[in-house]
């Protein structure tokens, strides 16, 4: 009896000991699995679903252990990516701007830098990409450390920091063209960790990522007519949009006045002043097979003077080398007259400053230079009759200068596009700048 009751007593203890080991084992394999799958999470808040997708053609790259492998990684199928689409191609590369430099570093735990780029008035833009080529420290850890592209204040995209130390990466991020306006922002945004934990230093030198300068903005556009309207003045003349340098050829006329050299140098400083900090190139060209495709054209001088309005396809009728309105009557030798057209075959809009006197051409000249007239010309043709007088301003009433009062804000400066400026947030210690320009009197 008492054989067979210590007998159940020894198999009760040994299936516990048999449990508790069989738990212990289970817990134990539980904790040596938990590291190894966090080190293939993404980022700690980070958004799983726009990282995946923005490394897709990326993933076939990677080597056993996740990391990029490769010198350039990815070139050959980004490059297929950006083949030009049906319609006009054009490419925007990071090395045109002052800011990137030979690179555009980010330093810190946290860094971004801004790129500010233009949407001309004449694109129908179908699809823009960017490209991004970056390389960054080998310290970095890669779960905690990614590159997120932001446009206008809509994130477009992210990439982990995991390659190999001496790699460069490629990536590719769709921009959708509703966020576009004339007057774009890209933030490349960088955080850096080198810890698992938030205890690293801020500005340890080992904290860097490094936006290589052959990056670009690749456009897919179909390019629009010109509105030949004066209410749009000066474009299409200039485009204080366009991504290129405005181009401008003044045809030089028969016998070369007082009058009017005087009407051009007034009209060539006006524009200068409309372009402000855009490159503007100007030539002097004797007919227009000397004007280069896509130029804006000028012609300036009465009939007599400009034997080539005749060759021009005008809105009004020229007649003995006189100008007739509408009802083919005669224009008054003191009115002005303005006229937009188009040199079909170089898609070269031409503005012409003409009248039938040369007091008319300079009345027709000084309309465009002054703001408050040119607001209410509108459509092809314009006849200026008089233009208002200007009374000279204040000795401190200068444009682009400080406010004449003791205490002013931000808010009453103008920015780079001359509109007032508006609120910026500023993030991070390595944050760029906020600059504004003004002078001082």
């Amino acid at each position: 009896m008492w054989g067979g009751v210590l007998i159940s007593v020894f198999l009760r203890v040994i299936r516990k000991r048999l449990f508790i080991s069989l738990f212990l084992s289970v817990l134990l394999s539980v904790i040596i699995l938990v590291p190894s799958v966090a080190q293939v999470t993404s980022s700690p808040g980070a958004d799983d679903e726009s990282i995946e997708a923005g490394t897709a053609t990326d993933r076939r790259n990677r080597d056993e252990d996740g990391a990029i492998s490769g010198r350039d990684i990815g070139q050959d199928a980004q490059a297929a990516e950006l083949e030009q689409e049906d319609g006009s191609q054009y490419i925007l590369e990071f090395n045109r701007s002052p800011v990137v430099g030979t690179r555009l570093r980010l330093e810190g735990i946290y860094n971004e830098s801004r790129l500010r780029f233009t949407r001309p008035r004449n694109w129908s833009v179908k699809s823009v990409k960017i490209l991004l080529r970056y390389r960054h420290s080998g310290a970095l850890y890669a779960t905690r450390s990614n590159l997120n592209v932001i446009v206008n204040d809509n994130n477009v995209g992210s990439v982990p920091l995991n390659l190999k130390q001496g790699d460069v990466g490629t990536i590719i991020f769709d921009i959708p063209t509703r966020i576009l306006k004339d007057y774009n922002e890209l933030i490349i945004a960088g955080l850096q960790n080198n810890s698992p934990t938030c205890t690293q230093d801020p500005f340890d030198p080992s904290l860097w990522t490094e936006i290589l300068p052959d990056s670009k903005l690749v456009f897919n556009y179909d390019a629009e007519p010109f509105q030949l309207d004066f209410n749009s003045y000066p474009y299409p003349l200039i485009d204080v949009l366009s991504l290129e340098t405005n181009h401008i050829d003044y045809v030089i006329p028969k016998e070369q006045d007082q009058i009017w050299l005087t009407a051009l140098a007034q009209l060539e400083t006006s524009l200068g002043r409309i372009a402000d900090y855009r490159p503007l190139k100007t030539d002097l060209v004797e007919k227009l097979d000397d004007v280069a495709d896509g130029n804006r054209v000028v012609v300036v001088g009465t009939p007599a003077q400009q034997p080539i309005l005749a060759q021009l396809k005008l809105p009004l009728t020229l007649k003995n080398e006189r100008w007739l309105d509408n009802k083919q009557t005669l224009i008054s030798s003191d009115i002005g007259i303005l006229m937009w057209t188009v040199l079909e075959d170089k898609q070269s809009p031409v503005l012409v400053a003409t009248g039938n006197g040369p007091s008319a051409v300079a009345k027709a000249v000084q309309f465009l230079t002054q703001s408050q007239d040119r607001k209410i010309g509108a459509g092809q043709v314009v006849l200026v009759n008089e233009v208002e007088s200007i009374e000279a301003p204040d000795i401190r009433d200068w444009p682009r200068y400080l406010p004449l009062s003791d205490n002013f804000e931000l808010g009453d400066l103008t920015g780079f596009n001359n509109e007032l400026i508006e609120d910026v947030v500023i993030r991070g210690a390595h944050a760029p700048p906020f600059e504004f320009d003004f002078k001082a009197l």
